[in-house]
């Protein structure tokens, strides 16, 4: 068991606050700011290997049909869902990263360089059989908004002073957003 995840099993059963201030120790040497981004790139790049690799787990599953044993659960995305990741869609756009990027031979490093966001972009290029080499090269050193620039989406962008999520309707102060366009 690593560090990492010795000091997650501690701070499970701490507050949040608790929970971050052990997780802040072993960077005590650091300004605030520091140790703040050095965790979130920690964890950043914890979270984009787990995806990857759940979303291999989950093709297994619904593959071998594994989710049936126990008799639990009517379907897979049932199962899916009940796992409390995210909706059957996140899901299966993890499974799909997964299948797609081990058939196109994109190694584990590339996936984790490009990200979920813009894996979710390039699913349908890796479908069709590849990508240009000028797109990788974007994929892995750019923004998702020059990735969906070079694959001819359109790109709208708007400042305002306040924007209403649609979603739950928070409002977000000082808000940058990508409008979806065609």
């Amino acid at each position: 068991m690593s560090l990492q995840e010795q000091e997650l099993g501690v701070i499970l059963h701490k507050s949040i606050e608790e929970g971050m201030r052990v997780l802040r120790q072993n960077y005590s040497g650091y300004a605030p700011a520091d140790a703040n981004t050095l965790l979130i790139e920690q964890f950043s790049r914890s979270l984009k290997i787990h995806f990857v690799i759940l979303g291999g787990l989950l093709c297994e599953c619904a593959d071998n049909a594994h989710w049936t044993q126990d008799n639990k659960w009517d379907s897979f995305s049932d199962f899916a869902e009940s796992l409390g990741v995210g909706s059957y869609t996140t899901i299966t756009r993890m499974m799909q990263v997964y299948r797609v990027a081990t058939s196109q031979q994109l190694t584990l490093a590339e996936i984790i360089e490009i990200g979920r966001s813009k894996m979710y972009y390039l699913v349908p290029i890796l479908r069709k059989g590849g990508m240009s080499d000028e797109v990788k090269a974007i994929a892995l050193t750019g923004t998702v908004k020059s990735l969906r620039e070079e694959l001819g989406h359109k790109v709208v962008e708007s400042i305002h002073r306040e924007v209403h999520c649609p979603n739950c309707g928070a409002l977000v102060p000082n808000a940058k957003y990508t409008q979806k366009g065609d």
